[in-house]
Order: structure tokens, then sequence, then C-alpha cells
């Protein structure tokens, strides 16, 4: 698998400014086995040396990103974090939908397998959010996913550890449109706050 992964970055490395590996989705299967630590520090550790390659040959710098399961055990978590660190990797993206069914779920799609993603995620993604940004001890940039629909729900992922954020399910539900106002959210509630830039707020709550 490690071959179509490395074939893929070469072919489009033209085409974008930074690649996601996206090895949590529960949609695909089999797809999380290579979470597993030694599976894990194997393909990463081959798409860096392919990257850094590109990049020398293009003289440009583009970035490679992990995507991550909220869904992990605790050990899992940390030996992840301690890999990312001892690979040096640009960076994260925590986190992917959840297998979890919270019984708050009311919807009677609920009992179907698959992903679920949005504000039912958002408290599991969190908590995972906060937990990797301690054990990386802040060094590693993270991009938030999960649960972002207003510019408080972004605040609280970056006072966890967050440099960035991504949206999916509020662009359905809210439109394009809903970019705007999330930022102009957070600069509400950072002014409230008394934070005038997103370096002082970053990773206040872990």
């Amino acid at each position: 698998m490690a071959k179509n992964y490395l074939e893929l970055l070469e072919f489009l490395y033209d085409q974008a400014d930074y690649f996601t590996i996206n090895i949590s989705s529960p949609n695909t299967k089999g797809l999380r086995s290579l979470l597993e630590i030694k599976a894990f520090v194997n393909l990463a550790g081959h798409l860096q040396e392919k990257i850094s390659a590109l990049n020398k040959q293009s003289a440009q710098h583009k970035l490679l990103f992990f995507k991550l399961a909220p869904d992990l055990e605790p050990k899992a978590l940390a030996d992840l974090a301690k890999a990312a660190l001892d690979l040096a990797l640009d960076g994260v993206i925590l986190t992917n939908s959840t297998i979890m069914r919270p019984l708050t779920l009311s919807a009677k799609s609920k009992q179907y397998a698959g992903g679920l993603s949005g504000k039912p995620l958002a408290a599991l993604s969190n908590q995972c959010l906060k937990e990797f940004t301690r054990l990386s001890q802040g060094k590693i940039t993270i991009i938030a996913v999960g649960g972002i629909f207003n510019g408080f729900d972004l605040y609280q992922k970056i006072r966890l550890g967050a440099t960035l954020g991504q949206i999916y399910s509020a662009l359905i539900f809210q439109g394009v449109g809903v970019t705007s106002k999330i930022i102009a959210g957070l600069e509400r509630q950072m002014l409230k706050d008394g934070f005038k830039n997103l370096a002082e707020i970053r990773g206040i709550d872990v």
C-alpha cells in the first residue's frame, strides 16, 4: 500500500500546496490498520523521504499531514504522538469521523455503520486534540476538524492546541458563507477574553 501512496504523491505533487495522508477513514475496509505504530512509522518514513526529495528537486516546500482517528486507545495515541515527534512530521489533522455512537443521538440512522461527523463528533475530537497536544508537547502543527460550526467551536480547538481549522458539515448545513461567520465569531471571542492574536491562546487549555 505504501507504493500506492508514493506514486500518488509524485503524480499529484504539482497540483497542491500540501498533502493529507488519510489513514483513518472508517468507511474504507482495513485502512485504519495503518494507524498501528509499525505500519505508521514505515509509511510515514517513506512518504517523508519522498516529499523531501520532491521538494529538493522542485525548490519548493510542500507539507505532508497525516489524518488520525478520534477512536484511538490511549497507548496508540501516545505511540503516534511520539512517532510524530521522532519523524519531525509537518503536522497532523485531528480528527477524522468516529465509529462511536453517542447516547445523545436520536436519528434512526444511528444504527448504521460508518463514520459519524459534525456536532456529535466534537467532544471526542476535542479530547483527542487535547491529549495529542499534551503528548507532543505542542511541537506538532495540528489542523483541527470535527464539529466546527461557529467561532467559539474554533476558539475552543485553538485553546486545545490547534493551529488551523477545517470544516465539512458546517458547509453543508450553512453554506460557504459560514467561513466568514466563523472568523468573525473567533475574533469576537478573542476580544471578549482579552487576547490580541492566536499565538496567545494556542494550547493554553492543555
